[in-house]
């Protein structure tokens, strides 16, 4: 019989917490590493980048190899560029965070927090005021286990 246990808790004000109490594996190793790995195809394209090259890639984006991309819109390079721009790496694990994935929120003085990758956000809080915060994965294992806040997108942090 498995030793992993779920624990949950409902507060006063209806939010519910659930934690592990074992089993949980630490997530992979990351790294700041973003590069084509490899390109494939006979076929030469022309993407509505204006890039000529071969039609299939994967690429590494901080630390994460991708699956084959075969797309129109960018070739290896400027797709490479785009993820770099809208990519952040979890502020915990390090990890690639991308456009749709959700993610939890860290309080700037939660420990644990790399600083050396991790920058924070403005999002907006009570009355409309705006304070900063961390951006988490919600990677098994990884962080201290916040809740899920909302999405990742290519302009930020929403909702």
């Amino acid at each position: 019989m498995s030793s992993d246990h779920l624990v949950g808790r409902i507060s006063a004000d209806g939010l519910v917490t659930v934690a592990s109490s074992g089993g949980a594996e630490p997530p992979p190793p990351s790294s700041g590493e973003c590069k084509v790995l490899e390109r494939k195809g006979f076929l030469r394209r022309t993407f509505k980048c204006g890039h000529r090259t071969r039609s299939r890639y994967r690429l590494r984006i901080f630390g994460q190899d991708s699956r084959w991309f075969n797309v129109k819109e960018r070739c290896a390079e400027c797709a490479l560029e785009h993820f770099e721009k809208v990519v952040i790496r979890c502020c915990y694990c390090g990890h690639p965070i991308f456009p749709g994935q959700p993610v939890c929120l860290y309080a700037e003085h939660s420990p644990g927090i790399d600083r050396d990758w991790a920058s924070p956000i403005a999002v907006p809080a009570h009355r409309g005021e705006m304070v900063m915060v961390y951006v988490g994965c919600m990677l098994w294992g990884c962080g201290s286990g916040g809740g899920f806040a909302g999405h990742w997108t290519e302009s930020g942090f929403k909702q």
